[in-house]
Parts: structure tokens; sequence; C-alpha cells
């Protein structure tokens, strides 16, 4: 069992790898967005560093990023209540249908 489950873990290049193939798929500036979060996969950026880095200076063009990026590809949003923050990072759908991938096929 242990190693079946070893198997099916991945490393942080192949999480990197899985969320970039998805990501190459997409066009526009959502493409750009996602890459911006892919760049500092597994970190999360703040709201303010989206902002600065991405060159946003509407919060309604904020939003509208975060909202068609969410139709592609899982970006989660956390609020840390320590620094009174919302962060933003990638989410892990796909990477965890290549994981359940690699488990059955180990079973098969």
């Amino acid at each position: 069992m242990e190693n079946t489950i070893a198997q099916a873990t991945m490393t942080e290049a192949e999480k990197k790898a899985v969320l970039t193939e998805k990501i190459t798929r997409i066009v526009s500036r959502i493409k750009q967005f996602l890459q911006l979060l892919l760049r500092h996969y597994p970190r999360a950026l703040t709201h303010a560093e989206i902002k600065q880095k991405f060159n946003i200076t509407s919060e309604s063009t904020f939003v509208s990023h975060f909202r068609n990026a969410n139709i592609f590809i899982d970006v989660q949003k956390r609020y840390c209540e320590q620094t009174k923050q919302h962060y933003y990072h990638l989410g892990q759908q796909f990477i965890h249908e290549v994981q359940q991938s690699r488990y059955l096929r180990t079973w098969q």
C-alpha cells in the first residue's frame, strides 16, 4: 500500500508541469494572470502583489481576471486574519486528477 501511495505522489516540478500544460492552452490576458500565479507556485500571492506585478489599477479589472481565470483553472482565494489580506494561489484540481490516475494505474 505504501508503495502505491508513493507512486501517486508528485514532486513540485511535476505539479508545475501539470499546471503549465493546462495554462498553455489558454489565450489572452487570463493566460498571463495564471502564468503569474504559476511563476510563484506553490507560494500564494497577496491581492496587492498581484495587482502590482500584473499592473492592474482597477478593482473591477482584478475581479474580472480572477473570475475568468477560475473558469479555466481552479484559483483559490484565502483570507488571513493575522495579516488581514487575501491570498491567491493555483488550486489542486488538475494535480489531484493526475494523482488519482497514477494511483488507479498502480492497482491495474
